[in-house]
């Protein structure tokens, strides 16, 4: 019981970031022809909560898809390349400002090194 739970979990949150990157994917068309764009579902599971920050501009993006040669998942691998395809259709610009990105991972990066410093010390002494 608890495995078949999972697995509807986990089905929806793909479902789910299925429409998203449909609508993400949607989105230009409807701006070009004066609509109003397609509501972004982001909030109806967690993994597209988890995501929303990625597919929304604010880092780069990539996805990876993983298909199989064997004849017994061909209809996976189709769906799979389906999905791969309609994830390469989706454009954002990056909304995030590179100067601080830069800055915030210098930062992160001299602590990091203080901090291996500081535990070789404890390993010396």
């Amino acid at each position: 019981r608890q495995r078949i739970t999972e697995t509807n979990n986990i089905n929806k949150g793909l479902l789910t970031l299925k429409r998203c990157i449909q609508a993400l994917t949607d989105r230009p068309k409807h701006l070009k022809a004066g609509r109003e764009p397609p509501r972004v579902p982001f909030y109806d599971s967690k993994l597209t909560q988890l995501l929303e920050p990625a597919l929304s501009g604010f880092s780069r993006t990539c996805f990876v898809v993983c298909c199989s040669r064997e004849d017994v998942h061909a209809e996976e691998t189709v769906q799979t390349l389906r999905f791969g395809k309609l994830c390469s259709s989706v454009e954002q610009a990056h909304r995030g400002n590179e100067q601080d990105t830069k800055q915030v991972v210098s930062d992160a990066l001299m602590r990091i090194d203080e901090e291996i410093k500081l535990v070789e010390a404890e390993i010396r002494s």
